[in-house]
């Protein structure tokens, strides 16, 4: 191959890898302004958090920004609005991103008294991120809330809770370096009798 050869083809790789390293310009952008609202948002700047999350609402980030825009919104006591969102990001297909939506819609619906609709928002969180400490002991004080008997009981037992001495139940142990296996699904070797960290 001539020098004019080498030379074409490396322009061409070179225009190849520009077009590359450009196109993912704008997902480091959008990443960065995405990061630029956290830190806003982390310093109570709310409005200046919601301008920059707004920004990014027509991009491959838009579910981490709508989930994100929700606690802006919840921050400024706007609750709807950050409803209509979280549902929105409980659809996204990052499966943590929509089972820490769902989690949270769960908790809205919570505080509200709409206990069943928070249970089932809790478990679909749990179906789709098992184990998620946070959000087992959400479905034990919905339960808590449901509590009429055994149904309740079959219930806790479905949502991976596991039951202790008597009526009480109480949430899978992790008591030492050797048993922190995070609960999985059908596992039930944690111990009762153990303290909970």
């Amino acid at each position: 191959m001539s020098f004019i050869g080498r030379y074409r083809l490396f322009c061409t790789i070179l225009c190849m890898l520009l077009a590359i390293l450009l196109s993912a310009c704008t997902d480091f952008s959008n990443g960065y302004r995405i990061w630029q609202a956290n830190q806003r948002f982390r310093n109570g700047r709310h409005h200046d958090a919601l301008l920059a999350y707004l920004s990014v609402m027509e991009s491959p980030q838009a579910a981490v920004a709508r989930y994100n825009t929700a606690h802006v919104y919840l921050a400024m006591q706007e609750e709807q609005a950050a409803r209509e969102l979280l549902e929105l990001a409980a659809e996204a297909p990052d499966k943590t991103l929509a089972a820490r939506a769902r989690h949270n819609l769960g908790v809205l619906y919570y505080r509200d008294g709409e206990y069943s609709l928070a249970l089932t928002l809790l478990r679909d969180s749990l179906r789709l991120e098992p184990g998620r400490l946070a959000t087992i002991k959400a479905v034990e004080l919905v339960l808590q809330q449901l509590d009429s008997g055994s149904s309740a009981n079959s219930d806790r037992e479905r949502a991976g809770m596991q039951q202790g001495s008597g009526d009480d139940f109480g949430l899978f142990s992790v008591s030492s370096a050797s048993r922190r296996n995070i609960f999985k699904s059908g596992g039930g070797d944690a111990d009762p009798a153990l303290a909970d960290h």
